[in-house]
């Protein structure tokens, strides 16, 4: 599962999804997204085993794809950032779930 994350951060447009999102930085955010997510408590929830299924770490980034959505609905500049993230984010996930079924049938 780990390797969907580390695909995703890869990404050079996944920057602005590496950490929370700072009220500070964008003021009204927690106003409007009131269940955060992003890449780097993804990790912390994978490493500390708190996925149990590829479906659930396939939801949370589904959540912060969906929150980028919502908060930046006016913003084109970032919401093409998070449409370019999911669409790719979503074909890793595939592959993924592909390989976990082909490895379930052996």
């Amino acid at each position: 599962m780990d390797g969907v994350i580390e695909k995703i951060a890869s990404k050079d447009y996944s920057d602005v999804f590496a950490k929370p999102v700072s009220e500070k930085e964008v003021p009204g955010y927690s106003t409007v997204i009131k269940n955060p997510m992003d890449l780097s408590t993804m990790r912390k929830k994978l490493a500390k085993g708190e996925y149990k299924n590829l479906s659930q770490l396939k939801a949370d980034f589904t959540l912060m794809m969906n929150n980028c959505s919502t908060f930046n609905r006016h913003n084109e500049f970032f919401w093409k950032y998070g449409h370019r993230l999911h669409r790719i984010g979503l074909k890793y996930f595939r592959v993924a779930e592909k390989e976990i079924h082909s490895h379930s049938l052996v």
